[in-house]
């Protein structure tokens, strides 16, 4: 089931992979330009005295009040549930971009089918760009280990000597808890609806290609629309 998982990844990637990076930059543009437009105009009319916001939209900016090691210790959407690390790699920030890539694609928004998924990967986006802001690899490492774990352990540690039987009893235990936690993804639901809609006939990723350059094409015109509202609210 994982290398069916990494080989309809590979597939996503190639077709969508592009226009979803594109979106997303389209996304964190126009996050950008609204706090830029509304911090302008509240300078304006109120000077220092104006609000302070929260929220997506300002979610790039720093706040002062959050030190690093309170952002470290943010709660994940899968704490509570251990993972054994991989061992340090030779390059942590190369780790670090290339699990961003690989989590922030498996679980961007508009990938979701409806909006139960939509919601659940929203919140797993905002764990994703918070570890990546701070650089919290073990944070990356987590989220990407939980939800799709690498492989069983090598062998099992018992407090006191197990029966054969119950040695494998525990290995599938283990295995039917990997298993669980994969049809929980997701992008396992979405494989499943690719394979579906070729049994009909049908192209799922080739229609959703469709629907994110008609995202593409909605999201670049309310970011040159921005453009031309913060160009007039600054002054001459």
């Amino acid at each position: 089931m994982q290398d069916e998982l990494q080989r309809f990844e590979k597939e996503l990637d190639a077709r969508l992979g592009s226009l979803l990076d594109q979106l997303s930059a389209l996304d964190a543009e126009v996050q950008s330009l609204t706090a830029q437009i509304i911090d302008l105009r509240e300078s304006r009319l109120f000077g220092d005295h104006r609000a302070t916001y929260t929220g997506p939209y300002f979610a790039h900016l720093p706040d002062p009040t959050v030190t690093s090691e309170k952002k470290s210790s943010s709660r994940l959407p899968s704490e509570g549930l251990t993972v054994e690390a991989p061992p340090p790699p030779t390059d942590p920030q190369a780790e670090l971009k290339t699990l961003y890539r690989r989590l922030a694609r498996r679980y961007h928004p508009d990938l979701a089918r409806n909006e139960t998924e939509r919601i659940h990967n929203t919140e797993q986006m905002t764990a994703i760009n918070q570890a990546f802001a701070i650089g919290d690899l073990r944070a990356l490492r987590l989220l990407a280990g939980v939800y799709v774990p690498s492989s069983l352990p090598d062998q099992i540690r018992p407090t006191r000597h197990l029966t054969e039987l119950e040695q494998v009893q525990e290995q599938l235990r283990q295995v039917q808890t990997q298993l669980n936690r994969l049809q929980a993804l997701p992008i396992v639901k979405l494989s499943l609806e690719a394979k579906l809609a070729r049994r009909q006939g049908r192209s799922l990723l080739s229609e959703m290609v469709t629907d994110l350059h008609r995202k593409l094409a909605r999201k670049t015109a309310e970011r040159d629309y921005l453009r031309s509202q913060l160009d007039h609210a600054k002054p001459a």
